[in-house]
């Protein structure tokens, strides 16, 4: 078959193929456009589920009468100009595909007018022609756009949509899940003349909930814990289910500088997170917003601008992994202490999302930068009480939690049950953390080592340690020394977990407690345990899992953060006297006066 050109309006109709699944996808693109023309009202107005009419009205800028013939055209965009644009986007759309695609596959009107000009003016197309119609027209400051008769052009996309209230759902979850992205900007909807939702824009943080529980629902609502994080390099703001409390209906909503995005990396953290609090197939619900420089993000993945990549992946996910972990860590110590204040409110505030988006008019901006959008870094992270009664809704504590606890009033800060904020790792094996209190260093060898011997130390004579049942259990050849050792100390071993099934010389070990299931070797250690016992005269359980805890830590070399965080957290509960008076072993405070003395002296 020959070789030849495609005519450009195959060539659009294939491009809209990727860029308009369905009506959503065009309600999607015309939003975004509006959003980046810095709308603060937007009216979406739909007939027969977007299949007869979909008209997108807003209050931005608008579009001048010399580039409203060219925002038609395919490639053809004020937000990007050159490579370097590219590889730091801001905006939410970038390609210029949008208005080419969806003319190419329905009746477009494309409206618009700018404050510097008295009238506004309108493209017609029916589909891309080097000659459009351009005629003046009365309309507002701002733009609206009119897709009539989608697919009518193409029958087979037409033949597979689905009935009106289905197409019409699929729009309502994108209005949703912009307003979700933008707290600032207003949204009506309507479908066949009668108004469906009104989002009112809210400023104040305090209003935040509001908005929250029409889009999301009171239930989420009432049982969210609110989290809120920075570093460096990132921020994440937002609401994530209580696992303590009712289970929420699934609702998982992720953004990315304000961008709605699927992404299996932020999807595995949060799940790792949470994969010890929930039971059964339950999947945590969760609204969370994260910013990052855009220079870190590859946006230009997907068609439809769905997916994004991270440069730094693995870095992404130990920050994501660690925010949740505090947030669920510290709930848990709150649901575990005997006498809690039940006003306590959630670390920081959500950044008003109107500040993210500060874009000026013209080309590709930088967006702000987290710290720059909040009003100074100390609102982020300070324990502030919000004013508004109602906000007690949005709680950490949800209320259904509280009716238990009311008798309580002693009131707890961050730091009397916590170490601090985690910051990094310290070669070999230490953690540098942070509190109010200033830098500390944090041994995790000796922590992990005093967890293992909490765990393998029954709690009196009478207790015994839960044996996990080995899948094939191991036959050990005994010397006699071993076999005297092991004869003498079985039951001893038993109530520990270790359960040995002696036979002349040698033993069948059958079972061991969950700590050891870790140890490569399993039967090289029981043989230097058992060489360990023939040679003590006093036995202890304490001696034991001492000794059992050290041989288990030296094998450690490398720290993470899925591991340090829960270990930290796990010594925080099982300690909670170390936090004020720790030993010296375990963390120390850092002084910083005799390096900012010389440096000055420098």
């Amino acid at each position: 078959m020959q070789i030849h050109r495609l005519s450009p309006q195959l060539i659009n109709q294939i491009a809209a193929g990727e860029v308009v699944e369905r009506p959503a996808s065009v309600v999607k693109e015309l939003i975004e456009n509006s959003l980046d023309a810095g709308a603060t009202r937007i009216d979406i107005e739909v007939e027969l589920g977007g299949a007869k009419v979909i008209r997108i009205r807003d209050n931005g800028y608008g579009i001048s009468k010399k580039d409203i013939v060219l925002a038609v055209a395919r490639h053809t965009t004020s937000k990007i100009s050159s490579i370097e644009d590219l590889e730091c986007i801001k905006s939410m759309g970038f390609r210029g595909e949008a208005l080419a695609s969806i003319s190419s596959v329905a009746h477009l009107n494309l409206t618009s007018r700018t404050a510097k000009q008295n009238e506004a003016w309108q493209v017609y197309t029916e589909r891309y022609t080097e000659k459009v119609m351009l005629l003046p027209i009365a309309h507002p400051v701002g733009t609206t756009v009119e897709v009539l008769d989608l697919f009518y052009n193409t029958p087979a996309r037409r033949k597979f949509m689905r009935a009106e209230q289905t197409e019409f759902k699929h729009i309502e979850e994108v209005i949703r899940r912009m307003a979700l992205a933008r707290f600032d900007v207003t949204f009506i909807l309507q479908h066949n003349n009668k108004i469906v939702q009104h989002y009112r824009a809210v400023k104040e943080p305090s209003q935040y909930w509001r908005r929250l529980s029409r889009l999301c629902g009171n239930t989420f609502v009432n049982n969210a814990l609110k989290i809120s994080w920075q570093n460096i390099d990132f921020s994440i703001q937002g609401w994530v289910e209580d696992p303590s409390c009712i289970k929420l209906p699934e609702m998982q909503y992720s953004y990315v500088n304000q961008r709605i995005i699927r992404n299996k990396l932020i999807n595995h953290a949060i799940r790792h997170a949470y994969q010890d609090q929930l039971k059964g197939p339950h999947q945590p619900s969760f609204v969370i917003f994260i910013v990052i420089n855009p220079q870190q993000l590859d946006i230009n993945v997907h068609p439809a601008k769905k997916e994004i990549k991270f440069y730094e992946a693995r870095k992404v996910h130990h920050f994501i992994y660690q925010a949740l972990m505090t947030v669920l860590q510290q709930r848990v110590k709150l649901s575990s202490d005997t006498c809690y204040s039940t006003t306590q409110k959630p670390i920081g505030k959500i950044i008003p999302s109107h500040a993210l988006n500060q874009l000026n008019e013209g080309k590709n901006n930088i967006l702000v930068s987290y710290s720059a959008a909040a009003k100074n870094a100390d609102e982020l992270l300070s324990n502030q009480i919000i004013q508004d009664p109602d906000e007690a809704k949005m709680q950490d504590i949800p209320a259904k939690c509280q009716a238990t606890k009311n008798s309580c009033s002693t009131s707890l800060s961050n730091d009397f049950y916590s170490f601090g904020k985690m910051l990094t790792f310290c070669s070999p094996c230490y953690a540098l953390l942070e509190s109010a209190q200033g830098l500390s260093l944090l041994s995790l060898q000796f922590a992990e080592r005093y967890i293992t011997e909490r765990q393998l130390t029954p709690e009196n004579n009478s207790d015994t340690i839960l044996a996990q049942p080995l899948l094939i259990p191991l036959r050990i050849i005994l010397s006699n020394g071993e076999a005297s050792a092991l004869h003498q100390h079985r039951l001893l071993l038993q109530r520990m977990g270790i359960l040995l099934q002696p036979n002349e010389n040698e033993t069948i070990l059958n079972a061991v407690p969950l700590p050891l299931l870790r140890k490569k070797n399993l039967s090289n250690l029981i043989l230097d345990l058992l060489r360990y016992l023939n040679n003590e005269t006093s036995v202890t359980y304490h001696k034991i899992a001492s000794w059992l805890a050290c041989s288990l830590n030296s094998q450690i070399t490398t720290w993470n953060y899925s591991r340090a965080i829960p270990l930290i957290a796990e010594v925080e509960r099982l300690c909670p006297h170390w936090i004020k008076n720790p030993p010296n072993a375990l963390i120390v405070k850092l002084d910083l006066k005799m390096a900012i003395k010389a440096l000055n002296n420098s």
